[in-house]
């Protein structure tokens, strides 16, 4: 004698046939339509680390003896500096962001004489400088200022 399913049987048979069928139609139309492959993200990051690479090293205040030294850009932003007049200056906060294809930089200064000073300065790939405003909080005055790697 032969073992015939129930009706109960037979519509969970069914009805397991119909998910695994689902749950492969969404896998293969998520690999071949519009997922990203590995390789594009591990792209992405190259090109990210590349760009932030740009910023690693020594920068001189073109119009004095002011550096900017950067010794690592993190992927999440954080730059780790450092900010010399000639002596060190205490960098509370640098951070790095490329917005609309553009490298710029912020070093909030928190020292004597230097509480609340800040860069914003701009990457300028032609010319390879740093440029942009420093903000000296103390007489609350802008200038223009530009860094030349050294």
């Amino acid at each position: 004698m032969r073992n015939t399913p129930t009706a109960s049987q037979q519509k969970q048979i069914v009805g397991l046939a119909v998910a695994v069928i689902s749950g492969a139609a969404v896998l293969l139309s998520n690999s071949a339509f519009g997922a990203e492959p590995p390789v594009a993200t591990s792209q992405d990051a190259i090109a990210a680390s590349a760009t932030q690479a740009q910023l690693i090293g020594r920068w001189r205040r073109a119009d004095g003896g002011y550096i900017i030294e950067v010794r690592h850009a993190s992927p999440d932003g954080k730059l780790d500096a450092g900010y010399y007049n000639p002596q060190p200056i205490n960098v509370a906060r640098a951070e790095w962001t490329n917005k609309d294809g553009r490298l710029q930089v912020y070093i909030e200064l928190r020292d004597i004489n230097y509480r609340g000073s800040n860069y914003a300065l701009q990457y300028d790939p032609d010319s390879k400088r740093l440029a942009g405003n420093y903000y000296q909080a103390v007489q609350g005055t802008n200038f223009k200022v530009e860094f030349v790697r050294q």
